[in-house]
């Protein structure tokens, strides 16, 4: 629920304002204190400091340590605590060891205290006042992501007392868009009585001695600039899936514990953004694993095919995808059919797209007689902050390119506009005809004003395809079924699902997914010109291994393009964020792009061949596989699922025909 200025300003009081810690802020001198525990580890803390600080040149008082657990230097039972501590029973993190090898004043080092210092609470155990009961914030992410969401709107710097009235008084990251907003009305006030606590509040002081992410003067506070690209793969990135599972942890003391000390790292030498393993989140890691090939096959083009063998839960996993977007407790996930699922049951008889998008019927008069895809989309539409998902069961029951064929040329208009929001042409497009206004009074009977906007012939709004709204089709391949063009199998995203798992299913009702955010499973990217320049390594690397397949395809059908190349490049970049095996354990940047491209060779490349032993020849498969097996490093070969699918054609070949369908 927004609040306006006026609500704002008069809900706040004298203890409205951010409060740090009453000892140090400075982060190196808190790590000084810390080695003088490790040093004498053999006795207790206050024996420590009564006896070596001064010798030292440490700060005599332990309390100190209470910032150390902030900082995440040290453990503590109850990271939010309130008050009291027994520092004996708590232990230095990994944190302090990787800073101690670094040293004081190398680049590493400085890197590691940004990091913990961006993952610093608001609720600090140190405070001994009530004005911080209720603040549940990352006051330095927070800061920062006004300070981008202000830059992209064309305001860079924010003045001191309005940075102090409306950012450093909000309580939970939810005020991110107020906050916004009360800053770029200009005539928005200041408090005057706030400005006792600003010299005692000590935030501003804990951001100026620790991290240069902002930029203060006397008068205003900006980002700093050299880090533009740091703060774009943050916030906008494929690297905002970590903050929501940050966000998303705010109370939870055994996660919160664990990203303490293990979160978001920063390459030293090609300037990225890459994400540690999250332990003790098992969100995170059931995402990484099992349901990331789904997850980032959607977020890179919004159209997936899953395949497989009757029975293998391939509608079920749309169903759940869709469930996972909302909180467990809510009313949408405990649902049969969550609100944003709708699954529509492909006929064998459907050669045009009446009975998917509708017609125009002229018995008593000329309506529109509208299809359950149109109906659907327009929830989409109402609620934009949703992924929604359309399920075409048995999407092959009849010719994909003859009933969807509006869907399929649409699909291909998608660009991002001015705003970063991703929009297409018409699927439906304007009409003075009363079958478009009948069309137009069915879907936005309840909302006049938005009604009448797409009644509008110039400058009004028009049915496009909106960016949350993802196609999901299920594929059985027998006698039964239509093959698929290459026009559709160009346009979409391609999953086998033939692995059965007898043991799913009986320990939980749902899919264990987790919490599935926005921006896990929408892309605002969508050619390869989207994510090139920043991610030119990777894509540098995609791009020679498509030049290496398509040597191989050279003077076939198969041969691949500027389509596919846009794909492979936004496939491999969505996956960048997801770091770990299938055993868990960390993957290094070379693995991470390997698997990838593994992934997608199967799913665009793979998924196109089939035919005779004149259309595909062995040798065809043969050089595929070695390029395929030069590509990934030895210990993946094994698991590869584009060699495992080679090898299932190669022996149908055998009988003369082969194709990537099972």
């Amino acid at each position: 629920m927004t609040m306006d200025i006026k609500g704002k300003i008069d809900s706040l009081t004298d203890k409205s304002i951010w409060y740090f810690a009453k000892q140090e802020t400075s982060f190196d001198k808190v790590f000084q204190a810390c080695l003088l525990i490790d040093k004498y580890s053999g006795e207790t803390v206050s024996n420590v400091f009564n006896n070596h600080a001064e010798s030292n040149n440490v700060s005599s008082n332990y309390r100190v340590l209470s910032v150390a657990q902030l900082f995440g230097l040290l453990t503590k039972t109850n990271p939010f605590q309130k008050n009291g501590s027994s520092y004996d029973k708590e232990e230095l993190t990994p944190v302090f060891y990787s800073l101690k090898e670094a040293g004081i004043g190398s680049a590493t080092y400085e890197l590691i205290k940004a990091e913990q210092v961006l993952k610093v609470r608001m609720r600090a155990v140190t405070d001994s006042t009530n004005n911080i009961a209720d603040f549940k914030i990352y006051p330095l992410l927070f800061a920062c992501e006004v300070l981008w969401n202000l830059h992209k709107k064309g305001v860079d710097e924010v003045a001191v007392e309005k940075f102090f009235t409306y950012v450093m008084t909000a309580k939970t990251h939810d005020e991110l868009f107020d906050t916004v907003n009360f800053l770029l009305d200009k005539s928005s006030p200041v408090t005057s009585y706030l400005e006792q606590y600003k010299s005692d509040c000590r935030v501003d002081s804990l951001f100026q001695k620790n991290t240069d992410y902002l930029v203060w003067d006397k008068t205003s506070v900006r980002l700093n600039a050299k880090h533009e690209e740091f703060f774009r793969q943050l916030f906008d990135g494929s690297y905002r899936c970590v903050l929501n599972v940050l966000y998303s942890v705010v109370d939870n003391v055994t996660a919160y514990q664990a990203i303490q000390t293990k979160w978001l790292g920063f390459n030293i030498i090609n300037k990225q953004v890459y994400v540690k393993p999250l332990p003790h989140i098992p969100i995170f890691e059931e995402i990484s694993n099992k349901y990331r090939p789904y997850i980032t096959a959607i977020k890179s083009k919004p159209f997936l095919l899953l395949a497989g063998i009757s029975g293998t839960g391939k509608s079920r996993i749309v169903r759940e995808l869709a469930r996972a977007c909302w909180d467990v407790d809510s009313p949408e996930y405990k649902e049969h059919k969550p609100k944003n699922f709708e699954m529509v049951q492909v006929k064998p008889n459907w050669h045009d797209s009446s009975e998917l998008i509708g017609y125009v019927s002229r018995i008593n008069g000329e309506r529109f007689v509208v299809g359950p895809f149109l109906r659907f989309m327009v929830k989409a539409i109402h609620d934009p902050k949703h992924p929604y998902f359309l399920c075409l069961d048995e999407m092959n029951l009849a010719p994909v390119e003859q009933y969807f064929a509006e869907f399929l040329s649409v699909i291909e208009s998608r660009t991002v506009d001015e705003d970063g929001v991703v929009v297409t042409d018409p699927i439906v497009d304007y009409e003075q005809t009363e079958a478009y206004k009948n069309l137009i009074d069915q879907l936005f009977a309840d909302n006049d004003e938005e009604r009448n906007l797409y009644l509008k012939e110039e400058g009004g709004k028009r049915l496009t395809i909106p960016q949350n709204l993802i196609i999901v089709g299920t594929v059985n391949m027998d006698e039964t079924t239509f093959s698929f063009s290459r026009k559709v199998l160009d346009r979409a995203m391609t999953i086998e699902m033939n692995e059965v798992n007898l043991y799913g299913g009986l320990t939980s009702r749902h899919e264990q997914i987790g919490k599935l955010n926005f921006e896990d499973l929408v892309g605002d990217k969508v050619e390869g010109v989207d994510v090139y320049q920043k991610n030119q390594e990777v894509c540098n690397q995609a791009i020679q291994y498509l030049q290496e397949i398509n040597a191989v395809l050279e003077g076939t059908p198969f041969k691949i393009a500027y389509r596919t190349r846009n794909e492979f490049l936004l496939y491999v970049v969505n996956n960048l964020a997801y770091r770990k095996n299938s055993q868990g354990q960390e993957m290094m940047q070379s693995e991470v792009v390997a698997r990838a491209l593994d992934e997608i060779t199967s799913m665009k490349i793979l998924s196109r061949i089939e035919g005779d032993e004149e259309k595909v020849k062995a040798e065809l498969l043969a050089s595929l596989k070695e390029v395929v097996s030069k590509m990934l490093p030895e210990n993946m070969r094994d698991s590869s699922v584009s060699l495992a699918k080679l090898d299932e054609m190669e022996k149908k070949l055998s009988s003369g025909y082969t194709s990537f369908w099972s």
